[in-house]
This record gives C-alpha cells, structure tokens and sequence, in this order.
C-alpha cells in the first residue's frame, strides 16, 4: 500500500461517512496494478453488504498554485522531512485570488533552516509561527511528512461564470473530471471521483448552490461536463471543516485530524440519472 496517510484517512473518511462503517481499502490499483494509458482510481473499498466504492481523490485548484506547491516539495518539504516526527502542514496563504504568487528561493532556504533547527533542537510543539511568516502545524503524531498547503482569497459569492478567474478554475475542473473518468475505465461498483475544494477559493454554500434566479458556478460545471461522463457514477465535493482552537479558526481538511468523528461534510453535485444517490 503507497498511498500516504493524509490521504488515506481522506478516503476512509468518507467512506465511513457514506457506509457508516469503519473500513479499509481493499485495494489501491493506482499502486498495484500494472500501469496503463489513463491510469487507475486511487482505493477500493467494499462494504459489509459486498458493495464496492472506487474513489478517485483529488484538489481543485488552479495550475499556478500548484506550480507553486511543487516548488514548496522539492524545495523545502523534501529537504527536512526526514527529521520531521510526525506529520506537519507547512500554511502559505496567498493575497492575489488568481493563486499567483512566488516564495522567494532564500525564503525557502531561510524556512529550511528554520525547521531543521526546531527538530535538531527537540522544540518543534503543534504550531509554530516562523520567521518568514509561514505556518508551521502538526496534524498527526505519526510518520515523517511535511504537506505544503497553499490557499488563495475566497472568492466573491455571486462569482459568474464568464469571470477570468472562474474559466481558470472551470477548465482546470474539466481536466480533473475527464481523468477520473479514463481512469474509472473497465472498473465496477460505485465509481466516486471526491473532489477537495478546500484551497479553490470556493464557498460550496454559495458557489454549488441552486437560488430563486440563479445558480452557483459548479453546479453549472457540472452540467456541461455529465454528456460527456461515461465511467463517473458519483462527483462528491469536500469542502474542509472550520475547527476551532486556541490560536482561531483553523480550516483543515475532514480527513486531517478528525477521523473518528463525523466532523465535516460532504456534497454530491452529481450522479449519474440511473442509480441512487450516494448522500442522502
């Protein structure tokens, strides 16, 4: 099994939130089956009643935050995590809603140093506010895992669709759901593609929402992107939780640190016209 344990966690998560029933995967093809053009789905789950969930995981957010995220990997994450005992989030939290935005190489050199520092030195607690601003938090007490978590602006409620911003988001949408969908290629069972929208900008209880005249931007993505679905059974989207701590609200992702409650929630913005919905 290859799959790191944020992510895990993500997933049985929410399978527990459909099923309500604490279970493991029974698979991870995207890790043991032999590679193959489109790729595979990411676990398989199967419930006590032999109904099987194919969950595809994945974060919308548009390409340069994650040009900038993989930056943060190869530059700082990789560089201290092996001294790391536990898993942390390194919080960068961007000004422009367009998730442009750059970390100054000696900035990463400076958070580098930083970090070894606090490990080498035994100090490193739950939180810890660096010098060069960034956020340092623990969210497990196991494994050896420093995860960038890179946010943009929330964006305005009434965000239309033809806005620079969204096409930006809507095209990287589309890219997301026609992956799941090749990768759901010849798999059976509920094919679920759970989508984090945690770091979009997105507000769910505006931008996924229907009103009296109108209707939120996803849900409109949605639309022009289920002709073309033939593999996707179910987009489910996660939109992280507000927990609060001693030190504010913080946003963390369901998976994080709650697995054992319910905390969070989950909506299905679409299924396909044939079979049941999956939250009810």
């Amino acid at each position: 099994m290859g799959k790191n344990l944020l992510e895990l966690e993500q997933a049985r998560h929410f399978v527990r939130w459909v099923t309500r029933e604490d279970l493991s995967p029974i698979d991870e093809p995207d890790c043991t089956r032999p590679s193959r053009p489109g790729g595979h789905p990411d676990y398989i789950f199967r419930d006590s009643g032999g109904r099987e969930y194919v969950l595809e995981l994945t974060r919308l957010l548009v390409p340069e935050l994650r040009k900038l995220e993989q930056f943060v990997m190869k530059r700082i994450c990789t560089a201290v995590q092996s001294g790391l005992r536990g898993t942390y989030v390194l919080d960068i939290h961007l000004k422009d809603a367009r998730g442009k935005g750059r970390i100054d190489p000696t900035v990463a050199d400076s958070t580098v140093q930083e970090i070894t520092e606090l490990a080498q030195g035994g100090s490193l607690g739950q939180s810890h506010r660096l010098r060069t601003g960034l956020v340092l938090t623990r969210v497990r007490d196991d494994g050896n895992r420093l995860v960038p978590w890179i946010t943009a602006p929330g964006l305005p409620v009434d965000l239309a669709t033809g806005d620079p911003i969204a096409m930006n988001l809507e095209n990287e949408f589309h890219s997301l759901v026609s992956e799941a969908d090749r990768k759901f290629r010849n798999y059976s069972g509920a094919r679920v593609l759970l989508l984090n929208t945690s770091q979009s900008g997105l507000d769910l209880k505006f931008h996924a929402q229907r009103f009296k005249d109108s209707q939120g931007v996803l849900l409109t993505w949605v639309q022009n992107m289920s002709l073309i679905l033939t593999n996707v059974d179910s987009i489910c989207l996660e939109p992280s939780i507000g927990v609060w701590e001693a030190n504010g609200m913080q946003r963390v992702m369901a998976g994080h640190r709650y697995i054992e409650s319910r905390a969070g929630y989950y909506l299905e913005v679409w299924h396909r016209p044939d079979i049941a919905r999956l939250l009810r």
